[in-house]
C-alpha cells in the first residue's frame, strides 16, 4: 500500500505543481503581453513625436532656405543693377570721349583740307600765271615770226 499511497501522493503533487506552473505561465504570458502593448504604445508615441519634430525641423529648414534664396536673389539683382549702371556710365564716358576725338579729328581734317585747298589755289594761280606768260611769249614770238618775211 505504501507504494500506492506514495504514487498517489506523487501524482497529486505533480498535478498541483503542473496546475501551479500553468497558472504562473499564464500570468507570465499576460504580463509579457501587457508589457509588449505598453512598449508598443510607447514606441508609437515616440515615433509620432519624432515625426512631428522632424516635420517642424524640415519646415524651419525649408523656410530658412527660402529666406536665404531670396536674400541671395536680391543680392544678385543689386549686383547686376550696379554692374549695369557702371557699364552704362563707362559707355557714356567712352561715347563722350569718342565724340570729342571725332570732333577733333574732323576739325583737324577740315584744317588740313583748307590748307591743302589754299596751297592748291596758290599753285594753280602760279601755274595759270606761268601759262599766261608762256602764252604771251609764244604769241609774241609767233607775231614776230609772221612779220619776218620768209
Amino acid at each position: 500500500m505504501k507504494l500506492r499511497e506514495l504514487h498517489s501522493s506523487n501524482k497529486t503533487k505533480l498535478r498541483e505543481s503542473h496546475s501551479s506552473n500553468k497558472i504562473k505561465l499564464r500570468e507570465s504570458h499576460i504580463s509579457s503581453k501587457i508589457k509588449l502593448r505598453e512598449s508598443h504604445s510607447s514606441n508609437k508615441i515616440k515615433l509620432r513625436e519624432s515625426h512631428s519634430s522632424n516635420k517642424i525641423k524640415l519646415r524651419e529648414s525649408h523656410s530658412s532656405n527660402k529666406i536665404k534664396l531670396r536674400e541671395s536673389h536680391i543680392s544678385s539683382k543689386i549686383k547686376l543693377r550696379e554692374s549695369h549702371s557702371s557699364n552704362k556710365i563707362k559707355l557714356r564716358e567712352s561715347h563722350s570721349s569718342n565724340k570729342i576725338k571725332l570732333r577733333e579729328s574732323h576739325i583737324s581734317n577740315k584744317n588740313k583740307l583748307r590748307e591743302s585747298h589754299s596751297s592748291n589755289k596758290i599753285k594753280l594761280r602760279e601755274l595759270h600765271s606761268s601759262n599766261k606768260t608762256k602764252l604771251r611769249e609764244s604769241h609774241s614770238s609767233n607775231k614776230i615770226k609772221q612779220r619776218i618775211p620768209q
